[in-house]
């Protein structure tokens, strides 16, 4: 399968429409070819699942950290927060 569009992503938004534009790390947005489409589409659906991944790892590593754990968790919070717009 073709690789995804390269990370990270933003996400800008335009109040006065209503809209959302996704970029790329190179500030690109819109056209790619179908294979590249086809892949960020299946990262895109796994979205929901791997947000579900990352808060059990959280919640795991809350419960059972050690430093190594811990470092490992920060990254999850701030993915988690990213995912979800800063909501835990």
């Amino acid at each position: 399968m073709t690789q995804h569009t390269p990370g990270p992503w933003t996400v800008h938004t335009n109040f006065a429409t209503a809209t959302y534009t996704v970029f790329d790390a190179d500030g690109n947005y819109g056209e790619t070819d179908a294979d590249t489409l086809t892949a960020n589409a299946a990262l895109i659906a796994a979205a929901p699942d791997l947000l579900a991944a990352l808060r059990q790892w959280a919640e795991y590593a809350e419960q059972n950290g050690g430093n190594e754990a811990y470092s490992f968790n920060a990254a999850t919070r701030a993915a988690i927060s990213r995912a979800t717009g800063g909501a835990q």
